[in-house]
Formats: structure tokens, sequence, C-alpha cells
């Protein structure tokens, strides 16, 4: 899905991934967030 890194699109990759459901996120910028490695 698009827009998982943040907000509303990770919120729903979160709850997604809590529901069993594999995810791939990807993101418009090149910048890694340094909270998100791990938590989905």
């Amino acid at each position: 899905m698009s827009g998982g890194s943040r907000g509303i699109g990770l919120a729903i990759a979160v709850r997604l991934a809590e529901e069993g459901a594999n995810v791939a996120i990807m993101a418009k910028t090149d910048t890694p967030n340094p909270k998100l490695p791990g938590t989905i």
C-alpha cells in the first residue's frame, strides 16, 4: 500500500497486519522514518 509510513496510512497498515494480512508499504520520501522499522 502507498502512504503506509505515517498518519492514516500507517494506522491502516498496522490494523491490517493485526488482522493477519501480509503488508508491504512504500513512501514517497527517501528519508527513512526512524520509528517505523519493526512496528508493522
